[in-house]
């Protein structure tokens, strides 16, 4: 339903019913077309909004410009296109065989870690949604002279470390942030 532009009203003239639900009713509901938590309003034209169902829950999609390029759709492709190793189900596997993966989560999130041993430290980090399977896990440190790694991985949860290989060591929290990809 499309927005009508708001007439001016004179004073004293009759209004009919019909210019009441246009000017009210009907704009209203063009302006308002959200019917269920999680939907996203949008406009296809400078009058007309619409709405794009929220999806479903803890799937990884985007938006896209549908092909007219006026509307939006939910885009489910995954993210990772390829992948190489020795099995098709299983990530723990070396090889050189490529695979495309078809059902992929991808977390991150960024860990404080405090220096206790003179040259490392470490913390263990839970994933926000538990894989299916150990992940491909990438970590990176706020300052330069510091290194980063992951151990310990598992579907659920590793252990991410910072260390530093110079004298004099630094010391304080390091701020650490990781990828996590893997199967869903």
């Amino acid at each position: 339903m499309a927005f009508t532009t708001p007439r001016t009203w004179t004073y004293g003239e009759t209004v009919t019913e019909a210019q009441f639900n246009e000017q009210l009713r009907d704009n209203f509901n063009a302006v308002w077309v959200g019917t269920t938590a999680g939907d996203i309003d949008y406009y296809t034209s400078s009058t007309t909004k619409t709405r794009l169902a929220g999806g479903t829950a803890n799937a990884l999609k985007y938006l896209q410009l549908d092909s007219g390029g006026t509307g939006l759709q939910w885009n489910g492709a995954n993210p990772i296109v390829g992948r190489q190793g020795g099995s098709a189900d299983n990530w723990d596997i070396g090889g050189t065989t490529n695979y495309t993966p078809t059902s992929v989560i991808m977390q991150c999130g960024m860990a404080v870690v405090t220096y206790i041993n003179p040259n490392y430290c470490t913390t263990d980090i839970t994933f926000p949604v538990p894989f299916s399977e150990k992940p491909l896990v990438f970590t990176a440190a706020e300052h330069n002279k510091i290194y980063t790694f992951a151990s310990n991985i598992t579907a659920t949860k590793f252990t991410i470390g910072a260390g530093d290989y110079e004298t004099p060591y630094f010391s304080g929290d390091e701020n650490v942030r990781w990828l996590a990809i893997g199967p869903a």
